[in-house]
């Protein structure tokens, strides 16, 4: 009755347990506090972690592991990209710097007629050439004449009359016509004193009709008489005929070069085409499984 009493003397709202004294297994009657307690189970995690936690664990240290590896691969083959680039460029620019001291010992000695000079620069661009993979086939020819003409010119030979020089640079196809400075032809150059080179160039097919940029012609500059009584008497004829054959011969060389380059790239096309059918017909081999016969016998022999 006296609970009861307190219960319902309690303010609204406030629940009653919250009141309520706890009453230990003593005062409840119950057995002494001095008896061994019930042993509860314990929560996960709070002994050693089982099997299956230190199976995740190590799988863990492992993918870890992986990546770090993978990254550390993916940084150094960034790093032999860009050496094997930096490699490629220097190696760019020292090609570049050769080539051009090449031309610059070739225009030298064309002036100065040192026939055993050029003949040397050709001989190291044809090594060149050699080293590049580029053959003396007719497929090559026009890479390696390209090449050739890249240096060779008639105009250092003409400036300083070297006939000698001019004819070795003719036989390696520098053009008879090319403009240099203001547009001055070898022919031009050659006007200033050379009468030799002025009738050497006049039969390899040089033109003398051919204007500078001023509209000043090689007879109006010719320093000597004899020089201009030549390029005045010289036939037109003789050099429209030996143009048009220099013409002729170099479409004929363009025309070779197109169609080795076209069948070079029918060959090549047909290798690519081959491959899968090689593929197909040569599998990867796998070792045959032991004969039926043979497993018998070994099992009667045992």
């Amino acid at each position: 009755m006296r609970l009861l009493k307190a219960v319902s003397s309690l303010p609204y709202g406030m629940s009653a347990p919250s009141r309520l004294p706890v009453l230990s297994r003593a005062s409840r009657g119950g057995p002494s506090s001095h008896h061994h307690p019930v042993s509860l189970p314990e929560a996960p995690g709070e002994k050693g972690a089982g099997p299956r936690d230190q199976d995740h664990q190590d799988y863990l240290e492992l993918m870890e592991k992986l990546q770090r590896e993978a990254f550390v691969a993916l940084l150094r083959r960034e790093q032999e990209a860009a050496r094997r680039q930096w490699e490629e460029a220097a190696a760019a620019e020292r090609r570049r710097q050769e080539e051009r001291q090449r031309g610059a010992r070739l225009l030298e000695a064309a002036f100065d007629g040192n026939l055993g000079e050029i003949q040397a620069i050709l001989r190291e661009v044809d090594a060149l050439l050699n080293c590049e993979g580029v053959s003396c086939d007719a497929a090559r020819a026009a890479r390696r004449l390209q090449r050739r003409l890249a240096l060779v010119d008639f105009e250092e030979a003409a400036a300083g009359g070297q006939s000698l020089a001019i004819q070795l640079l003719a036989e390696q196809g520098a053009s008879r016509n090319s403009k240099g400075a203001f547009g001055r032809t070898p022919l031009y150059r050659a006007a200033w004193g050379h009468l030799e080179a002025v009738e050497v160039l006049l039969k390899l097919g040089a033109d003398p009709r051919v204007y500078a940029d001023d509209g000043s012609t090689p007879e109006q500059v010719a320093s000597l008489d004899a020089a201009v009584s030549m390029l005045q008497c010289w036939d037109p004829s003789l050099t429209d005929a030996m143009l048009q054959n220099m013409e002729a011969q170099r479409q004929r060389r363009g025309q070779e070069t197109k169609q080795h380059r076209g069948a070079e790239a029918k060959c090549m096309n047909l290798k690519v085409q081959q491959l899968p059918k090689e593929q197909q017909v040569s599998p990867t081999r796998v070792q045959p499984a032991p004969r039926k016969e043979s497993v018998e016998g070994g099992r009667a022999g045992c």
